[in-house]
């Protein structure tokens, strides 16, 4: 097993179906799980989107959400509290992959890794997960679905391998 398992929510997997890039992920370490919750897949991103099937990259797996108290912890929907169940359920170094404020907060105040889903794309495409031309065709489509602030947003656009 890898040593970490990523995690990914909505907002990452849309904002890589938005920039193009999302049946462009080959991670560069394949020994690293990535893995989306099926109430993320079914119920958050597929409705939403014209995606026939998984990715070849990332594994749909259920969460369990009875393990989690929900309830004092902050509000977030069910298919972002299954995020969490996804990682609390695994064992090692879950990552949970957001750029969504509120998750990534409650998230890391469960003692879960967290990593924001602009630094896991810039980090995929450092790692040659996302070519160059793939990676500069969907930069501009990617920010008009991130809200980020300026200096993270030219960040991205002068990212170089």
């Amino acid at each position: 097993m890898s040593e970490s398992v990523l995690v990914l929510d909505n907002s990452v997997l849309s904002s890589l179906f938005a920039a193009g890039w999302f049946d462009a992920p080959s991670f560069y370490r394949p020994e690293q799980l990535v893995l989306i919750s099926d109430r993320i897949w079914n119920e958050e991103f597929s409705p939403y989107h014209d995606v026939e099937s998984e990715p070849a990259w990332a594994t749909i797996r259920e969460a369990d959400l009875e393990i989690v108290q929900t309830q004092a912890l902050g509000q977030l929907s069910k298919p972002d509290w299954s995020c969490i169940a996804l990682a609390e359920e695994i064992e090692g170094n879950p990552i949970v992959v957001t750029n969504d404020r509120a998750l990534r907060e409650v998230t890391m105040r469960r003692d879960i890794h967290a990593e924001w889903g602009t630094h896991f794309i810039i980090r995929t495409f450092k790692g040659c997960g996302i070519t160059v031309s793939d990676y500069e065709e969907g930069v501009e489509m990617y920010l008009g679905d991130v809200t980020l602030p300026g200096e993270v947003a030219a960040e991205v656009r002068s990212t170089e391998k």
